[in-house]
């Protein structure tokens, strides 16, 4: 897999948009609608739904189009005046005067050429207060597609966990973004507010569904979309197995990103300003949980937007707004959606459940705080800590510097199970709510949907009584994380692996008998040779220990695998809810590669073949 940014010779020279489309049969124009055309907030939700990209145009000829502020002369007197720019061609950032930013891109040419060392993109920029204002109170933009807005589930999360997503754009042509996914699932909306000397920029999207087609794709060619570190070529993109959808988008073109729809941005000509912001759906929650963070833990991306969590304050939300609703009418709809977050955090209770619950430290922390530090996955309720390998403790200190949870290493549980630890491997597990509380709001969730949904006590139980009941809801992952981190308290460090055709040395924990076969086999092999992951081994091996029942178990797994992996690939593809333990397999299997966040800390796991520690620019003609 690819260690580095592919890059950065790309130019725009002589490209037109009628070119493009025509010249490959897989490109195709992404359809745009006048914003006063009739219908188009039910055509925005089909889209979105649909998972193909749409551009809503003419805002600049809205009556309300506030042209004097979206402005780069009000920007120079009212924005950030030492805004973060990129060297698009060595992958530099840093921050710049204002000023001088806006001059060396009005006297840079519009166009890429052979010999530059230096071509500036202001990227994640800070949007100033009243293009804020004007976004959220002028009543232009539909609240449907407005962050905080009615369709925008991100509003949820307390304070302690907000996330920023507005953002400013600004750039000239032949400036870029690499190949990539909006994160967590979300909707991107990307409005243009100013340009000049003709400037406008290309975009290359892909359809949601067609997300696996695309990193499947991509990782023949050695590169690993969810890490952001490629700029496609026009050739990769017109021989690739998925439709291309392309559009130019000029001054009053909003354009509306689909959950999972891969693109690439490259500005043309002069001067563009853009305003982007994400927000969450329901929809986008559930692709979340299921298939885009398993994804990140895989290849270690920053989760940011704190997605059980917000799972779990929406379900709140919901919950007393069902309980506070009398008209049935409204009441029915907020149901609906109370019930599928429920859903949601079932999943999310079953991961982080463990049945030693009661032994375990716990500390309440706020919402959002800390994360994985090898994945970066947010911590929501469970995670393994080490007080001892941090960065500025001594070597040769046996003491713990831990005072509250999370000052110490943090791993996820999902990183734990699947080998990766510290780098003294002395981690112990921690919780940082009381389990009861998050059992509890979860029960009354239940109680307000039987006020529409008079079987839905039975339907859904109660888990204040029986919690236990989410070792068989899902997945288990710190369970069995939990019994792993138990077994390497064994005094027996090393074990040899029998019977393999690779016959090795592995530590104890990381290996599994079987009496039957009169052999042994580790995680890793485990995975290669029947499909199975960590979690499903322990837990099934923990339940039969070596004897028959696993044996059985190991022998028919592959082929159950196989047989079931065209529904692993469809649920992928749709975005549904998954066998759980054979989704892990099959990530296990297909992401290979990772970039820890702190490597010098932390320990690789069993599936972790390739670690990048550095991402390092390369330079090539891409367009």
């Amino acid at each position: 897999m690819a260690d580095a940014v592919s890059s950065p010779r790309i130019t725009t020279k002589g490209w037109s948009l009628n070119d493009l489309v025509e010249s490959s049969p897989n490109f195709h124009r992404i359809h745009r609608l006048h914003y006063s055309a009739p219908l188009v907030k039910e055509t925005m939700s089909q889209h979105e739904a649909s998972g193909i990209p749409l551009v809503i145009n003419g805002w600049n000829r809205h009556p309300l189009w506030p042209k004097s502020l979206f402005n780069i002369e009000w920007l120079r007197r009212n924005g950030d005046q030492s805004p973060s720019v990129r060297n698009v061609h060595d992958w530099s950032d840093f921050q710049i005067p204002l000023s001088d930013f806006i001059e060396k891109m009005r006297t840079t040419s519009p166009h890429v050429t052979s010999q530059e060392k230096e071509r500036l993109y202001g990227k994640d920029g800070y949007c100033p207060d009243e293009w804020t204002k004007w976004l959220t109170e002028s009543g232009v933009i539909p609240d449907e597609v407005l962050f905080c807005g009615s369709n925008d589930f991100l509003k949820f999360l307390p304070e302690s966990a907000k996330v920023q997503t507005l953002m400013c754009y600004m750039g000239i042509g032949d400036t870029f973004t690499p190949f990539h996914k909006d994160l967590c699932a979300s909707s991107g909306q990307n409005l243009m507010c100013y340009t000049e000397n003709g400037g406008s920029s290309y975009w290359f999207m892909t359809k949601a569904s067609d997300a696996p087609k695309v990193v499947s794709h991509f990782h023949q060619l050695g590169h690993e979309v969810d890490l952001e570190s490629h700029v496609v070529t026009l050739e990769e993109l017109r021989t690739a197995p998925f439709d291309v959808y392309v559009t130019e988008q000029q001054l009053g073109d909003l354009v509306l990103v689909p959950p999972r729809s891969c693109h690439q941005v490259v500005n043309s000509g002069g001067i563009t300003i853009k305003t982007s912001w994400s927000r969450m759906s329901l929809d986008g929650l559930r692709i979340a949980i299921y298939h885009e963070l398993p994804i990140y833990h895989r290849v270690c991306r920053d989760e940011i937007y704190k997605v059980k969590s917000n799972i779990y304050h929406a379900m709140e939300h919901y919950t007393r707004v069902v309980e506070q609703t009398v008209s049935q009418t409204e009441l029915a709809s907020l149901v609906s959606k109370l019930k599928q977050l429920l859903l949601l955090f079932d999943d999310v209770l079953a991961l982080e459940y463990t049945s030693q619950a009661r032994l375990l430290s716990t500390q309440p922390i706020p919402f959002g705080s800390i994360r994985c530090d090898f994945c970066g996955a947010d911590i929501f309720q469970s995670f393994f800590e080490c007080g001892k390998c941090l960065p500025s403790s001594s070597s040769n200190s046996e003491e713990s510097r831990i005072v509250l949870l999370g000052d110490g290493l943090v791993l996820c549980p999902s990183c734990y199970v699947e080998g990766r630890t510290c780098q003294c491997g002395e981690m112990q597990p921690v919780q940082c709510r009381v389990m009861g509380d998050l059992l509890q709001s979860r029960d009354r969730a239940v109680k307000a949907i039987c006020r529409s949904e008079s079987r839905a006590g039975q339907e859904l139980g109660y888990l204040m009584e029986l919690p236990n009941q989410l070792l068989e809801k899902g997945s288990g992952v710190f369970e069995s994380a939990c019994k792993l981190h138990l077994s390497r308290q064994s005094a027996l460090k090393v074990r040899r692996i029998l019977g393999s055709e690779r016959s090795h040395s592995m530590p104890a924990p990381a290996v599994v008998t079987c009496k039957p076969c009169h052999a042994s086999r580790c995680f890793t092999h485990l995975l290669e040779k029947n499909s199975l992951h960590s979690v499903e081994v322990i837990r099934v091996s923990d339940r039969h220990g070596n004897d028959v029942g696993w044996h059985h178990h190991h022998q028919a797994s592959n082929e159950n695998f196989l047989s079931s992996l065209p529904t692993i690939l469809e649920d992928e593809q749709l975005g549904r809810k998954p066998n759980i333990l054979l989704r892990l397999a099959h990530l296990a299997k297909t992401y290979t590669s990772c970039k820890p966040l702190k490597p010098d800390l932390t320990k690789p796991g069993w599936y972790d073949y390739f670690t990048i520690a550095a991402v390092v620019p390369q330079s090539r003609s891409c367009f």
